[in-house]
């Protein structure tokens, strides 16, 4: 058998047209911010100000763990589009639980995959 390694920039598009658009969305905000997958994951909506061009982590397991983020026009996009599903579903989380929609999710199998 042959084995290929892909760079990033070969395999992203590869998973990003595999995943579900909630999945799409949590690794765009990861690759573009930074952002460890939790943040992501419990990121609410009042965090982010993408008319100014940044969001705010609140909360991080150190004190250097809270601190604003500037946004890129792709990052700002998919925030845009997850604070109207959130806000459809009456989450104040850009990511929302299956079991709770109110409720922030603290892991991936929790997630709300579809708005």
């Amino acid at each position: 058998t042959e084995i290929y390694t892909l760079s990033l920039h070969d395999a992203l598009p590869i998973y990003l047209a595999a995943a579900t658009p909630t999945l799409a969305d949590v690794a765009g905000l990861i690759l573009e911010t930074g952002m460890r997958p939790e943040e992501v994951f419990t990121l609410p909506r009042i965090a982010v100000r993408v008319d100014d061009g940044f969001l705010k982590v609140l909360r991080g397991k150190t004190p250097a763990a809270r601190r604003r983020i500037d946004l890129t026009d792709a990052s700002a996009q998919i925030l845009k589009r997850r604070i109207e599903a959130a806000a459809k579903l009456e989450s104040p989380y850009l990511f929302p639980c299956d079991t709770d929609p109110r409720g922030r999710c603290l892991e991936y199998k929790a997630l709300t995959l579809e708005p």
